[in-house]
C-alpha cells in the first residue's frame, strides 16, 4: 500500500545493466521528471553508493549490523538511522 507515496517504480529487470552501472538511478529520475541535483540516494551497498556516485547523485549510505562490509567511502552522508535524513540535516547539500 505504499504506491501513493511514490511517482514511479522500476525493476532491476527493466536495465540493460546493474550496479554499479548508474542506469537504475538515472532512469529513476527521468522516470520522477526531476534533475539529478534534485534526487537523493539511500544505499546499503558499496555497487549501490559507486552507481549513484557515477550518476552525479547525492548519496546517503544506510549503516547497519548487516552492512558491516560495505565501502561507503563515496556517500555524501552516513547514517544509521532514518531520522539523520532529516531536511534540517540535509539541506546544506542541496541548492
Amino acid at each position: 500500500e505504499l504506491d501513493p507515496y511514490f511517482i514511479g517504480k522500476i525493476s532491476g529487470a527493466e536495465l540493460k545493466e546493474s550496479k554499479p552501472n548508474p542506469e537504475i538511478f538515472l532512469k529513476a529520475a527521468s522516470i520522477a521528471n526531476e534533475p539529478i541535483e534534485n534526487c537523493m540516494v539511500i544505499e546499503d551497498s558499496t555497487n549501490g553508493i559507486l552507481a549513484s556516485h557515477r550518476a552525479g547523485i547525492f548519496r546517503a549510505a544506510y549503516k547497519s549490523e548487516h552492512t558491516l562490509q560495505q565501502d561507503y567511502a563515496l556517500a555524501n552522508i552516513l547514517v544509521a538511522d532514518f531520522k539523520d535524513l532529516e531536511l534540517e540535516k540535509i539541506s546544506q547539500y542541496f541548492n
